[in-house]
């Protein structure tokens, strides 16, 4: 069985993070050997991310422990898998990446894209380098998917989805108009 590790930037209730990956988790420990890992925890998305400025030092020592943890996750759990995938971002607001190192490993690499974080990442570039050492580049939509194939060959399109399966029970008429909309962070 192939092992797989998860890296994403929120664990559930970040909605990128959950729309993305996590949503699948079951079907996907059926099909492979996996372990999932967020930089943020759910304290940045529950209390912190509502008013940055508010709780900006609290963010910082926030960071700083997230740092060392995902440095330490990539140097000695990401090796032990097959497959590292990615979502977004490696480590948020840098360049350290460890992909190199990886890729020294015959770890493959998988880059998760699902916005247009070219645009204003800072630092300028980063993803597009990302891109061009990743094995395969999935990506979220049309102008993702032109992109990203300046930097890899191997680029993917999965649009972000709602898992169905788990509106099954609403699925009866239980009302006559149903609406369905957008609950993700105003990020």
């Amino acid at each position: 069985m192939k092992k797989v590790c998860f890296f994403t930037v929120y664990g559930k209730n970040g909605a990128s993070s959950n729309y993305r990956i996590l949503q699948f988790e079951k079907e996907l420990n059926k099909e492979f050997e996996t372990k999932y890992f967020s930089f943020w925890n759910d304290r940045y998305i529950n209390k912190y991310i509502k008013d940055k400025k508010k709780y900006a030092l609290c963010i910082a020592i926030s960071y700083v422990f997230c740092l060392c943890r995902r440095g330490y996750q990539l140097i000695a759990v990401a090796p032990k898998y097959d497959i590292v995938f990615f979502q977004k971002k490696i480590i948020p607001k840098s360049r350290i990446n460890f992909l190199m190192y990886l890729k020294r490993r015959n770890t493959k690499i998988i880059f998760d894209v699902d916005d247009a974080i070219y645009i204003d990442e800072k630092p300028r570039g980063f993803s597009s380098y990302v891109a061009s050492k990743s094995d395969a580049v999935i990506v979220g939509n049309d102008e993702l998917e032109k992109y990203y194939s300046f930097f890899s060959n191997t680029v993917i399109q999965i649009p972000t989805v709602e898992y169905t399966p788990a509106y099954l029970p609403y699925k009866k008429n239980t009302y006559e108009k149903k609406i369905i909309g957008w609950i993700g962070t105003k990020s």
